[in-house]
């Protein structure tokens, strides 16, 4: 017989298997009908982000965590970490996971003092953020990151697409979507869903540091920082060959 210490646990995986299944058929509901699929998971997002910033003003416990972060320095800072936690880095994201130190909008500013951050990690974090909001995110890592220090950033490279489909290089298009059918369903796959909202090169994301304060703008390579400690792209073959690593000072 089970013990009933065990009882939390399987309630919860319960509760957790019915909103999976729950969403699930909200989804099959959506779309079957004439309202877009797309625009419900806006909204969902939009209504958790806002929930997250409500929670982070209100929670005492949320608001100490965020007081006890501001405190540190030297720090490196994970940003967007997504599931991927590294230890010994300061992991934000958006979305909670087992690990991350703290959860917040990322759009709208972080719970660090200026100046408190020795290097900045992000890797397939920018991509996501609407062009509106990418003055102020870049403006935030500056803020935080102290002076000399380095911000590496990892997107999906558009130029190397460009490339590609300019050759009508499928091969390389199924190195990074293998179940493309064409060239178009890679593009697609990798720029439109996801929830990517901007495409970026070399250039573009260049000047958009340069805007923001940022100095001694470089392309990089996988795992080809000057930075011992900053050498952690994911080893993920179809993100390899597609990715732009691009670092820069303050």
């Amino acid at each position: 017989m089970q013990s009933q210490v065990d009882a939390p646990a399987r309630l919860l995986a319960s509760e957790s298997s019915w909103r999976r299944s729950a969403l699930e058929r909200v989804k099959v509901r959506i779309g079957t009908s004439a309202f877009p699929l797309r625009l419900a998971q806006e909204i969902r997002i939009e209504a958790h982000l806002g929930a997250v910033r409500l929670r982070n003003r209100l929670d005492p416990g949320m608001r100490r965590c965020a007081r006890e972060l501001a405190r540190l320095r030297e720090l490196r800072l994970h940003f967007g970490c997504g599931s991927r936690v590294l230890e010994g880095w300061i992991n934000l994201d958006g979305w909670s996971a087992p690990g991350i130190d703290y959860v917040c909008d990322l759009r709208v500013g972080l719970p660090l003092a200026d100046d408190s951050c020795a290097v900045i990690f992000s890797e397939h974090v920018l991509e996501h953020f609407d062009p509106q909001f990418v003055p102020r995110v870049l403006g935030e890592l500056r803020r935080v990151l102290r002076s000399g220090g380095t911000l590496r950033i990892v997107v999906p490279d558009c130029a190397k697409f460009a490339r590609a489909y300019a050759s009508g290089d499928l091969t390389w298009f199924r190195t990074v979507v293998p179940d493309a059918a064409t060239a178009g369903d890679a593009l697609n796959d990798t720029f439109r869903n996801h929830f990517h909202r901007f495409a970026y090169d070399f250039e573009t994301l260049a000047g958009a540091l340069r805007q923001a304060g940022f100095r001694e703008i470089r392309e990089s390579a996988h795992q080809a920082s000057a930075l011992a400690e900053l050498r952690i792209d994911q080893e993920v073959p179809s993100r390899i060959v597609s990715n732009l690593y691009l670092e820069a000072r303050k």
